[in-house]
Parts: C-alpha cells; structure tokens; sequence
C-alpha cells in the first residue's frame, strides 16, 4: 500500500464515513425493534475499527507466496490469510464488546446488529486507509468511493453479522463452539469467495451474489421481528414473555421531553422513545378523551389526550 497523504487525511476522513453512515441509516429503517443497548452497538463499532490494526499486522507479517498459478496464489491469499484474519479480529471486536457488557446476547437480532457495527467499524477505517493513498480528488477518488460503497462496506457488514448470527444461536441455548465455527466457516466462505470474483473477468457476478445475501440479512431481520412480537392490533396486549423482555430492553430508551420536539413526533405520529411510526389502535370506548398508539419497534403504548 503507497504511504499516506497526511495533508489530504481530514477531508478524506469524513469522506470515509459516509459510505457507514448511508448503510447505518439503511439499516436502521430495516432493524428489528430496539433490542440492544446502544452503548453496547457502540462500543462493538469502535471496536471493529480498532480491529483493523491487528488484522493489518497479521496479513503483512505472513511473507508471500511465489506464483505458480495465479488462481492457486488468490485462493491462498483470500481463503488461507485475508478472509480469515479479517473475520476473526472482527469476532474478537464482537466478543470483547460481550465481556464488556452486562447484558448478554438473548435473540437472534442481538447477534446481527453486533456483527453489522463490527463489520462497518472495520469498514470505516479501511475505506480510510483506502482513501487516503490518493493524492487529490479525482475521477479515480470517486470510483474507489462508489465501489467502496456499494460493495466494500455492506459486504464487511454482511460477512460479520453472518458470524454474529451464528454466535448469537449459541448464546441461545445451541453449542457454543459449533455455533462459532459454523458462523466462521461462513463468513470466510463468502468473503473469500466475493474477493476471489473480483479478480475474475466476469467479477460482476460479486455484486449480484451481494445483494442476494444482503436480501437474505433482511429477510432474517424481518422474520425475526414479527415472530418474536405476540401483539393484539386492537388493544395492544403481548404476551407475558414478550412483555418482560420488551421491558427489560426498552427501558434504556428516555422520552423526548423538549416541547417543540414531542410536537414534531407527534405531528408525524413518531414515537417519542425511539422515532418509529405508530400505530393507532381501536378505541375501547367510543367516548373516551384519549387515543393509543403501539410502537412495534420498542413495544410501548403512548397515550394521547385528545382536546375539545
């Protein structure tokens, strides 16, 4: 890698985040309800970020192989050394953010959302490294940031929340080992697949493969939501267990309290705990002076007085 333009470093600083802001926002409009402290999602992010170094050192230490067959030397190097070292130091960010939580993993959205901040962590200051090894902005900036975009991010994001999938199926009762090894196995699978297309003609391929996995995340994300929320669309009650979790893990959520703010949610009909749409739910009496609203995101039920 070319040494580093240090001058060039601040904007391309902010320009490496974007691409992990564009998928954070995406993901959050597509996440299950609020299930995981934030402050745990947050610290498994910086941790990702931080993984990069030792993940750096390990690649480069390893010497290099000479070529006899171009395709053998980049299933060594993308099977045998990046895809697995990558994986396992966004893994050791994932389990380090664990130990240094309370509260532990207990459903499958949990594992997700730690494996995607491990994974766009690790993005962010990779997209920086990239970034910063061209010296002006370019035709050249602008091609290495959409690729990175659209396929480099996501892809680190996807490749990890598969291996926090699998972590979280131990934590909920499988074996813990095998789950971790099932998890890894796959992660390394397709991130050395996806970098092995890149060096194929046809590496085109690697995009639509992408966004098939990606739909696979949402799809998982979308079960999990629904099957997880035992909830009557008339009065809002939810089953006994449902109701112990969601109170458990929604009461780190404060309400807005500024004035001008709760007007605005409240126009839009946004929840005041985590900004979600409500939905309203049918009055019990026709008569009454106040109207309910159910957030499936963070499973609370806002009342409304109404004014004559």
């Amino acid at each position: 890698m070319p040494p580093l333009n240090w001058p060039f470093l601040i904007p391309i600083f902010f320009l490496a985040l974007v691409p992990t802001l564009i998928w954070l926002f995406i993901f959050y409009l597509n996440s299950p309800r609020y299930t995981t402290p934030r402050k745990k999602l947050f610290q498994t992010f910086i941790f990702g970020c931080l993984s990069v170094l030792p993940g750096f050192l390990i690649e480069n230490s390893i010497p290099s192989f000479f070529v006899i067959n171009i395709f053998i030397t980049n299933f060594i190097l993308y099977f045998i050394i990046v895809s697995p070292t990558e994986e396992f130091v966004k893994f050791l960010a994932i389990r380090w953010a664990l130990l240094k939580s309370s509260k532990k993993i207990n459903q499958l959205a949990d594992g997700l959302k730690l494996g995607l901040a491990s994974g766009l962590g690790f993005a962010t200051v990779e997209n920086l490294l990239y970034f910063s090894t061209v010296k002006k902005f370019s035709i050249s900036l602008l091609s290495l940031f959409l690729a990175r975009t659209i396929l480099s991010t996501p892809a680190h994001a996807i490749y990890s929340s598969i291996l926090g999938l699998y972590i979280a199926k131990g934590y909920l009762g499988g074996n813990k080992i095998k789950s971790l090894l099932t998890g890894f196995f796959w992660a390394i699978i397709i991130h050395g697949v996806y970098d092995l297309l890149t060096e194929l003609p046809f590496g085109i391929l690697a995009i639509n493969g992408l966004i098939g996995i990606l739909l696979i995340v949402l799809l998982l994300w979308y079960q999990n939501r629904y099957s997880i929320l035992m909830i009557s669309p008339y009065t809002g009650a939810i089953s006994f267990e449902t109701a112990s979790q969601i109170k458990e893990e929604s009461e780190q959520l404060s309400q807005v309290k500024n004035k001008i703010l709760r007007k605005i949610l409240d126009k839009f009909n946004l929840c005041p705990y985590c900004f979600k749409k409500l939905k309203k739910l049918k009055p019990e009496n026709i008569l009454s002076e106040e109207e309910k609203y159910f957030c499936k995101y963070c499973g609370r039920i806002i009342i409304k007085k109404l004014f004559h």
